[in-house]
């Protein structure tokens, strides 16, 4: 009697983006990049790199970023957040 072969099929999973990764990530593009955007906010672009990997960033911080894309889209013209 023949056993099966079992394949595994491994599917990595990535873990969905944060709204506060990807609102971090808008804002980020629409100050010009993570120096500038890290300079807006007084924290260290350090801080911002860890928080767009996934890391929960401040209250006050994420609050700043929806500000930011907020204020663009009112003033400048609604953002494609898809594109970033």
């Amino acid at each position: 009697m023949r056993a099966a072969k079992s394949q595994h099929h491994h599917t990595v999973v990535r873990p969905r983006p944060t709204v506060q990764a990807v609102t971090l990530q808008t804002a980020c593009g629409l100050v010009g990049g993570v120096p500038k955007l890290a300079t807006h906010l007084g924290v260290p672009a350090a801080s911002i790199q860890r928080w767009l990997d996934g890391e929960k960033p401040p209250t006050k911080v994420f609050l700043d970023c929806v500000d930011i894309v907020l204020f663009h889209e009112r003033h400048l013209g609604p953002t494609d957040a898809g594109k970033l």
